[in-house]
This record gives structure tokens, C-alpha cells and sequence, in this order.
């Protein structure tokens, strides 16, 4: 029997989502350019060196390309929808949902057409859920070794190494509730730091600064005594300039070399039509 939770529960969690942010923020901070070339020098090293990294696999991955959604116009929110060739893939995540939710839930109350019963066994159901997930404060990339995911994030570098045949993401991480808009994906702009993605094949021709999604089991890796995310890619979709904006939610880690200036000019983060410049604001220009 639906009780209509599901749309309430969706309505909630968007509410949410603004509860305690900044309605603002802040443009590209422009990070020196030799610790950013450094930052990114040390990940390819460290991706392309043969004795940190698990032997390669080569079977073939799917890299799919997003087109525009196809909803009505105006703004609402929606659960994200996989494609056909993905939706295999979301059904072997095992990774726990993390508990990205500012202040307390508002409390809902009981729908006409559900018993006291019923309505007691949806509350402990819902409270059990919330118990399970990982609390963002505490949630960290390498604590998720041997579990299988789905990780989104901002496409930083890429190297293609010919003699493998396999090519080598640096991935700003952001974190990713579920929920979109009618017709655009919705990340956070936060996010838990850096992973590293390797796919067979030479993917060079995915745009930097894209948004991805990479499926597959993460392996954790070490250089230096420093723990290193990584996940061999199973299949990975992903998002061109204009098809995905941004929110602020979720404790941020984020890399500092990708941070905004703080006295830039300040901008909204979220925005219903993204320009050129609404990105080049958040991520960069484009290599």
C-alpha cells in the first residue's frame, strides 16, 4: 500500500538540503600554480606507477555520456534515474548512504489514511534506516576499502598510459544524496577529498572538469605511509558543462587546491540555468 511517503520523504529531503547553508558563494580561488602542478605530477605518478597500483584489467568499460533530462520545465526535484546500462551497477553498491542532512528532520506528521499501527512501524522502520548511515562528519574515502560504489565527482586530471592501455583519473569527490532536478543532476558542491579512477582504454576524450559517476570496488593503495582511494572502474557515466549544477551540503574535505577564492565575488550555488560562467566561477576554465 503506498502511503505516499516516498514523494513526502523526497519533498523533506530537498527541503533539507537548504537547512543551514550559505546561499552564496565564492568564485574560483586561483591556487599557485606550481602547488597545483605539483598536486597533480604526484597523483599521475602515483597512478601510473606499476608497483602501487593492482594489476591492470582489460575488459572493456562503458563510459556514457549524459544527454539533457527529459522532464517538464520548472524547477521540482526528482530521484536520480539511472540509465538501462547503469542501473546494473547501482544494484551492487554496498556502500552505507552517509547522513548528510543539516539540523534535525522536521517532524511529519501522520497521513488520514494510515492506522497508528502502521504509522508506528513506518517511524521504527525510518529510524533504523537513519541509524545505518555513515555520519558525514566522520565518513572518509579510505575508510571504504573492499566495498563496492558509486562515487561522483569533478574530473581534475587524466592520463592515458599506452603501455597499459588504461587510463588514469584524479577525481575532486562531491557528494551526491539522490536527488536531482527535473531535468539536471544535483552533486554537492562539498565533498570528502580526492580518489582515483582506472578504466581500460584510452577515455581522453571525456572534457575536464566534467562531472562522473564511477561504479566499481574500491581498493585502497599506499604511498608514503598516505592511504590512497582507488576505484577500478566497472562503468562510469558522465556529465558535460550544462547538464549538472551544484549544492552545498555534507561536511566539506575537499582538496584546498581546488578551493574558491574567498574574496572573489559572490555568487549563488545552486543556479537554474548554468552559463560558462556559472562553472568557470566554481571549477576553473577548462584545460
Amino acid at each position: 500500500m503506498d502511503y505516499g511517503w516516498s514523494g513526502t520523504m523526497a519533498a523533506v529531503k530537498a527541503a533539507s538540503r537548504g537547512m543551514g547553508r550559505s546561499t552564496t558563494h565564492t568564485a574560483l580561488r586561483m591556487a599557485d600554480v606550481k602547488t597545483m602542478l605539483i598536486t597533480l605530477g604526484l597523483a599521475l605518478c602515483w597512478l601510473l606507477a606499476g608497483g602501487a597500483l593492482p594489476a591492470a584489467d582489460t575488459t572493456a568499460v562503458v563510459v556514457e555520456d549524459s544527454s539533457d533530462l527529459q522532464g517538464p520545465n520548472g524547477v521540482g526535484t526528482r530521484a536520480y534515474a539511472p540509465t538501462p546500462t547503469e542501473l546494473t551497477y547501482t544494484q551492487r553498491i554496498t556502500e552505507k548512504a552517509i547522513n548528510l542532512a543539516f539540523g534535525t528532520m522536521p517532524v511529519m506528521p501522520k497521513p488520514d489514511n494510515v492506522t497508528e499501527a502502521q504509522w508506528h512501524q513506518r517511524q521504527v522502520q525510518e529510524a533504523a534506516a537513519e541509524a545505518q548511515k555513515i555520519p558525514a562528519k566522520t565518513y572518509a574515502l579510505t575508510d571504504q576499502g573492499g566495498v563496492y560504489v558509486g562515487w561522483c565527482g569533478i574530473l581534475r586530471s587524466e592520463c592515458y598510459s599506452p603501455q597499459s592501455n588504461t587510463t588514469n583519473w584524479t577525481i575532486q569527490h562531491t557528494y551526491f544524496d539522490g536527488l536531482c532536478d527535473l531535468r539536471m543532476q544535483v552533486v554537492s558542491f562539498f565533498g570528502a577529498g580526492d580518489f582515483f579512477v582506472v578504466i581500460p582504454g584510452d577515455h581522453s576524450h571525456v572534457p575536464r572538469l566534467s562531472l562522473i559517476r564511477a561504479y566499481g570496488l574500491v581498493q585502497i593503495a599506499t604511498q608514503g605511509g598516505v592511504k590512497k582511494p582507488l576505484v577500478r572502474a566497472d562503468y562510469v557515466r558522465t556529465w558535460d558543462w550544462g547538464r549538472f549544477v551544484f549544492m552545498d551540503y555534507g561536511f566539506d574535505r575537499t582538496n584546498p587546491v581546488w578551493k574558491p577564492r574567498p574574496a572573489a565575488a559572490a555568487c549563488d550555488i545552486y543556479r537554474f540555468r548554468p552559463d560558462q560562467a556559472y562553472y568557470e566561477a566554481r571549477l576553473g576554465h577548462r584545460p
